[in-house]
């Protein structure tokens, strides 16, 4: 596809359009150099109506692209490091702590400070896998019910 001068390019936003501001500009300027006009339908823009931004509405247009942008390119850097393998988040506590934390809480005869320093499993992830337990539970005795 040829781009000639008086076209239109209608794009869903400005991110869509470049990943920097740089790029952002050098694009902006070879469309004015080739008299292609450019609307960008989510901010409702244009090349043309740019212009007509006061100050606040133009540093408020280009906070919200920073924005946009970083968070793309956030995005697009946890799919690459996934795809080369590598895990994302917080490591997950072995199985065997949390079953040993878990046996701790129901004897009862450990205060939750005593069950965090030897199994090193703090009170929320305690009481989350107690709430995971519970509600597998749950839905086993409710799934045996209709069997």
């Amino acid at each position: 596809m040829i781009i000639q001068s008086g076209d239109e390019i209608v794009v869903e936003n400005l991110v869509v359009l470049a990943d920097s501001f740089h790029q952002l500009l050098d694009v902006l300027n070879v469309l004015a150099k080739d008299q292609v006009k450019i609307t960008f339908l989510e901010e409702q823009l244009s090349n043309t109506t740019l212009l007509q931004l006061n100050l606040v509405e133009t540093v408020a247009l280009f906070s919200n692209l920073q924005t946009q942008l970083k968070s793309h390119a956030t995005t697009f850097g946890l799919v690459a490091a996934k795809k080369a393998g590598k895990t994302i988040g917080r490591p997950k506590k072995s199985d065997e702590n949390l079953r040993k934390a878990f046996a701790m809480y129901q004897s009862k005869a450990y205060s939750l400070m005593d069950i965090k320093n030897e199994t090193g499993i703090s009170k929320s992830t305690l009481y989350r896998y107690i709430d995971d337990v519970t509600k597998s539970s749950n839905e086993d005795e409710k799934h045996s019910k209709f069997e």
